[in-house]
């Protein structure tokens, strides 16, 4: 009896949910059929305004899909900065694929996010408020519904941030990024390439441009701490004299305000510049506090390789190790290292501070140092016995003009010399700069 009671209940109890369910999609379609949408966006664009202090404009039709998922296209959109009619983000193209289970349960669960052509600038004030304050504070009020996405998909996409504060232009064009599974607290697989450009704000020429790809997988954000298994960061120069490439590769990552954590960092670094090459690859673990601006890399080892053709004879080749400090609030950085430069095996340690114009005091003690076997021979003497060298190579090898307005002050000591054919032995050089007190 209790059998055929509850399969009767679970029967009309499927019927009336089947009848609901196909009442609201009924409702739905007579009302996308029946009215235009687009005789909406007045009211929306009204409704922007009143609450956002923000002009909304939708230049294309609004248009809908209702199978298999709710589908919102918009072409021609654009926001406003708060207050005036000054475009601050626009749009070519925007499409949304909702699910509709989740709409019913306040869940804004969307599979699909393509934007194209999306352009949107932020500014630093000079009081260090932003153009976005408003957008920011109004998203902490209220959290009604929860928002996921599935993929998410920027193309053709113009970020720029100007700060007023530094004086400086920071523009990421043609970029385009794609996630997946993003959350309130996850984000994985996040790609991203795009073309940077850095510039003076008071002066057009000096411009900067270099390419750059971010990707970052398993991130997950909760409770204000951010892991993360792996980021990689590329960068490269483009329409530069001075070409470098750079790679940056971050491991198992845990961030929160305080505390900063990396298991490991790669960093691989090449510049050529007039026929100089040079190749440094770096290793660390990382620890750091981000709200106190503290970054420390207690294991750091290094292997670098410098080729200048036109005055050494061979390539240095050189491997250190030692440990380095940032303060940034302070503005202090130090650097202690020992390490091998070919033949030579020397200690450095070095300070600096006042990061705006920066002070330099430095010890380096290196054990020996031969000269000849860096500098290139002078034609048609090639005598193994009596070497010598060409003045202008060794000014050029030493040439210490670029301490000239710095302020640098410290010593280096070499044990043993040897340029030509002098050997010399405790040898000292002290660079002091005029502004350190004598």
């Amino acid at each position: 009896m209790v059998f055929i009671v509850m399969n009767r209940l679970l029967k009309y109890s499927l019927i009336a949910l089947t009848g609901t369910t196909m009442l609201v999609i009924g409702t739905i379609v007579y009302i996308t059929t029946a009215l235009n949408i687009n005789n909406f966006k007045p009211l929306i664009a009204q409704l922007i305004t009143e609450n956002k202090q923000r002009e909304l404009r939708i230049e294309g039709d609004i248009k809908l899909t209702l199978h298999p998922k709710l589908g919102i296209n918009l072409s021609g959109i654009s926001l406003s900065e708060y207050g005036c009619k000054k475009i601050f983000a626009s749009a070519e193209q925007v499409h949304l694929s909702l699910s509709w289970p989740a709409l019913f349960r306040k869940q804004l669960i969307v599979d699909q996010i393509t934007i194209r052509g999306l352009k949107t600038r932020l500014i630093r004030f000079s009081d260090g408020s932003t153009n976005i304050d408003d957008l920011i504070n109004s998203d902490k009020k209220s959290r009604q519904i929860e928002f996921q996405s599935s993929h998410v998909h920027l193309k053709n996409t113009a970020l720029i941030f100007r700060d007023e504060i530094s004086q400086k232009e920071f523009a990421l064009v043609n970029l385009d990024l794609e996630a997946d599974h993003i959350t309130r607290y996850t984000l994985n697989n996040l790609r991203l390439t795009a073309i940077g450009r850095i510039k003076e704000l008071d002066n057009n020429n000096g411009k900067h441009y270099f390419n750059i790809a971010f990707n970052m997988k398993g991130a997950r954000l909760h409770n204000d701490k951010l892991t993360s298994s792996r980021i990689d960061l590329t960068g490269k120069t483009i329409h530069s004299e001075y070409n470098w490439i750079g790679k940056l590769t971050l491991s198992n990552i845990i961030s929160t305000a305080s505390h900063f954590k990396g298991d490991l960092a790669v960093i691989q670094f090449a510049s050529n510049n007039n026929d100089q090459n040079i190749q440094i690859n770096l290793a660390t673990s990382l620890i750091g506090n981000p709200s106190r601006q503290q970054l420390f890399l207690p294991h750091l080892t290094t292997i670098l390789n410098i080729c200048t053709p036109d005055i050494l004879n061979q390539c240095i080749a050189g491997r250190l190790s030692g440990d380095l400090s940032i303060d940034a609030l302070s503005e202090i950085m130090r650097v202690n290292t020992v390490g091998t430069l070919e033949d030579s095996t020397f200690k450095t340690a070095l300070t600096i501070t006042n990061f705006t114009q920066p002070a330099f005091i430095f010890n380096v003690d290196i054990d020996k140092l031969d000269i000849n076997q860096f500098l290139l021979p002078i034609p048609g003497k090639i005598n193994t016995k009596k070497i010598t060298r060409n003045n202008s190579d060794l000014n050029r090898l030493f040439n210490l003009s670029f301490l000239e307005n710095l302020n640098a002050n410290g010593l280096i000591h070499i044990g043993i010399l040897q340029t030509g054919n002098i050997k010399s032995s405790g040898i000292q050089f002290k660079i002091q700069s005029d502004s350190m007190p004598k």
